[in-house]
């Protein structure tokens, strides 16, 4: 599951972390596991936005969802929109998790994907839902 968190100044909540596969840091939206105790996609949302930037959103909306890799593997990474996003705490990570939380401005979303600053495909997909929702309700975003 993947955040798309923006702040009432329409800055977009990301994160970076480095990541083993690629040997990398990766510039991400917040996301993690659907663990077993959450009540629904939604929920898990809430609390990984919380637990990796800190902040919590007053509205929120889903975005879609995709398969990420049909080819192996069954699962659903579902995509959410936060909108007026506040810091309310700090970082409560996981003990093998390190990350930074930054701000950056939405409208250099698109430039970050195309400079490969942003080139984890899931992230790509939440900017693509967050585009078609943008479409959909510009009065929201």
């Amino acid at each position: 599951m993947n955040v798309v968190a923006l702040t009432p100044s329409n800055e977009v909540l990301l994160v970076s972390q480095f990541r083993h596969g690629s040997g990398e840091i990766s510039l991400e939206t917040p996301g993690g596991a659907v663990d077993s105790h959450d009540a629904a996609p939604l929920e898990a949302a809430r609390r990984e936005l919380l637990e990796e930037t800190g902040y919590e959103a007053v509205e929120w909306f889903p975005l879609g969802k995709v398969r990420p890799n049909p080819a192996v593997m069954d699962n659903r990474c579902h995509f959410f929109l936060a909108l007026g996003a506040k810091k309310v705490a700090e970082l409560n990570l996981d003990e093998a998790e390190e990350l930074e939380c930054q701000r950056v401005e939405l409208e250099k979303i698109n430039g970050l994907i195309q400079d490969g600053t942003i080139s984890h495909a899931l992230v790509i997909a939440a900017f693509h839902l967050l585009d078609l929702f943008q479409k959909e309700n510009p009065d929201k975003v």
